[in-house]
């Protein structure tokens, strides 16, 4: 009888002993899963641009979940936070709300805080309107030409062409900038209009460059 009950407690101990084992496995697993996600979400995408003469213009340290942006020779800054798949918003360097990005199937649109649009952006196949208005009258279209190339155009003219080559960006057939981005996207081309305001241009670029 004594051996049956040392049997029986023996066993249960080593239950015991194995269920705690398992849990503190487990436990470690979901710890290392967990460092894992953390890690892969904070993994960010860094693209420098640099005037002719070196000096560092814009600077973006782009993650899944936030953007820090900055401009104008790095004197001004922009945060983007992504709320969730719905919008963004971006802070300028007081913290206050500069303006509000919501996502479509089609694209996105710019916002002002009191929900005034300021731009919209649309993907239609092979071109990129960009609008100042819901019904996108007299968009400006982003296009590819066969030399991989982009342009832009309104109804009225074309405002210039852009690419990447040995890690400066010609505009209008100049060299405009050095970058480390790797390759051109079409996000560059809203640096031609000139008559967006600059945050609004870098904010639009950034976005654009997270769709790919």
């Amino acid at each position: 009888m004594k051996y049956y009950l040392f049997i029986c407690l023996f066993f249960v101990a080593s239950c015991s002993s194995q269920k705690k084992s398992d849990n503190e496995k487990e436990d470690f697993l979901a710890v290392k899963r967990t460092k894992e996600n953390s890690k892969a979400e904070t993994k960010s995408k860094i693209i420098t641009i640099f005037d002719k003469e070196g000096k560092e213009v814009i600077n973006l340290d782009l993650n899944q979940r936030e953007a820090f942006l900055k401009y104008d020779k790095t004197k001004e800054t922009l945060t983007g936070q992504y709320t969730d798949t719905t919008r963004s918003k971006y802070f300028n360097a007081t913290g206050d709300v500069l303006a509000v990005v919501k996502y479509d199937q089609n694209g996105f649109s710019l916002y002002q805080p009191n929900n005034l649009l300021l731009w919209k952006v649309e993907y239609q196949e092979d071109i990129i309107k960009i609008g100042d208005n819901n019904r996108m009258r007299s968009p400006y279209e982003i296009r590819k030409n066969d030399n991989g190339n982009f342009r832009i155009f309104s109804p009225e003219k074309l405002w210039g062409d852009i690419y990447l080559k040995k890690g400066k960006i010609y505009m209008r057939g100049a060299i405009a900038w050095e970058t480390t981005d790797t390759k051109i996207h079409p996000a560059y081309s809203i640096f031609l209009l000139t008559q967006v305001p600059e945050h609004f241009r870098i904010i639009i670029w950034l976005e654009m460059l997270r769709k790919k």
